[in-house]
């Protein structure tokens, strides 16, 4: 027995199921925030407030641990962006289907993971969920 089925068997009924579609509406709900937000040099200060800085983190802007998963894909075209997030959430509803709900919680919590300690390696990178 591997070690996820281990974790699975102890909390496997923790997983948030359809986690793709929870993804997507967080960054649809950004991108019209981002889009409609604007400050006086015309730029939108959100995005900025998003990105996985670790200096920052470690100076008490925890909510960055959280926030920088929902950062929309750069793409300003509303065509593309339709497009990159229905890929986004067919494969990982076929990942789902495929290997269960706890297991790309996982995958999606270790590459988050692993994000963010590649930017407590290397302080001062800000890390986004598309970089």
């Amino acid at each position: 027995m591997t070690l996820l089925d281990k974790l699975e068997r102890r909390f496997g009924s923790l997983p948030i199921a359809n986690i793709a579609a929870y993804i997507v509406v967080g960054q649809i709900a950004i991108w019209l925030l981002d889009a409609f937000a604007q400050g006086p040099d015309g730029r939108s200060p959100l995005l900025g407030l998003m990105i996985f800085d670790s200096q920052l983190v470690l100076k008490g802007e925890i909510w960055r641990i959280f926030t920088f998963p929902f950062i929309p894909p750069p793409v300003r075209s509303p065509l593309f962006l339709f497009f990159a997030w229905y890929i986004f959430y067919f494969i990982t509803g076929a990942l789902e289907s495929q290997w269960g709900a706890f297991r790309v919680n996982v995958y999606l919590l270790l590459g988050a993971g692993l994000g963010m300690l590649s930017g407590l390696i290397m302080p001062g990178f800000p890390i986004t969920n598309f970089v």
